[in-house]
């Protein structure tokens, strides 16, 4: 893939992040819907204010996502993202082009990236090849296995495949207390159990940092 295509499909993961998901109807949720209508996309000015057409259709939601995604190029997104920073989800956003921290409702056309790899390479220097083993369990059971939720068995059993001795908690908890933006992995705990998850946007990292740890 280019390096637009690239960008223009982590512009996707940020934009969904961020935004509500458009449903006609739902003022709440309009964002991105009167974000189009205002840039002129033809698409969704067929469509009344609150998303139906005169005999009541409403408008498809991921249409409308991916209309926004093109819209939205880098030197539009960070004004709308300030003038709607009150709709905004509460969650960061860490990706190679595009970074977000939900606290400061700032977006920065940049990456944390270098950090996130550094403070990997110090737990890597702590933990050795047991932490290793532990970040591979976890990429695995999230990108091949599909099993982002209630999973901590399951990377367990992983990563004693591929070689963990001892320290699975500890070497979690080490991964939990990265500096918020830096952080490779979330770590949710709930009443269906512990979730852990590399954010979207952090995949494509993560799989670097173990390509470069197998040469």
């Amino acid at each position: 893939m280019t390096r637009e295509v690239i960008k223009e499909h982590e512009r996707k993961l940020l934009i969904k992040r961020l935004f509500p998901t458009p449903l006609a109807g739902y003022e709440h949720t309009l964002v991105l819907f009167k974000i189009c209508r205002e840039l002129g996309d033809q698409y969704c000015l067929t469509f009344d204010e609150k998303g139906y057409t005169a005999d009541y259709k409403p408008f498809d939601s991921e249409e409308v996502i991916d209309r926004a995604v093109r819209l939205l190029t880098d030197d539009r997104l960070p004004s709308y993202v300030e003038k709607y920073k009150e709709k905004l989800a509460r969650s960061d956003f860490r990706g190679k082009y595009h970074s977000f921290d939900h606290k400061t409702k700032s977006l920065k056309l940049e990456s944390v990236w270098e950090k996130i790899e550094a403070r990997l390479n110090e737990f890597f220097e702590e933990f050795g090849k047991d932490g290793v083993a532990v970040l591979r369990a976890i990429w695995e059971a999230n990108v091949n296995l599909d099993k982002k939720w209630n999973n901590y068995y399951i990377v367990y059993a992983l990563a004693k495949k591929y070689g963990l001795r001892k320290g699975y908690r500890s070497i979690l908890d080490n991964l939990r207390i990265f500096p918020r933006m830096h952080e490779p992995i979330r770590y949710i705990k709930s009443n269906r159990g512990v979730d852990i998850q590399i954010p979207d946007e952090l995949i494509p990292l993560v799989e670097i940092v173990l390509q470069r740890l197998d040469s």
